[in-house]
């Protein structure tokens, strides 16, 4: 039984940027670049997924202020 419910976790944003830096940093850190290749497609994927979180084209995920994203308990508001 998952504990954790203070939000509703299927709205954060930022996981699929989380998994692009680990394939990153697994693949920089073991100098094994073949796991790097083989998820590659799902590595695009996430990034073209993400591309819908930024809805001003400056680079980077908009806040729709509430806690929609792995640091969930900080509430951000521009």
């Amino acid at each position: 039984m998952n504990a954790y419910n203070i939000h509703d976790t299927s709205r954060w944003k930022d996981l699929n940027p989380k998994f692009v830096l680990q394939v990153y940093r697994d693949s920089a850190a073991s100098q094994d670049f073949s796991f790097g290749l083989d998820v590659w497609p799902s590595v695009c994927a996430a990034i073209e997924y993400m591309e819908q979180f930024d809805r001003d084209n400056d680079g980077l995920i908009e806040n729709d202020g509430f806690p929609d994203q792995t640091y969930d308990t900080w509430t951000f508001r521009e």
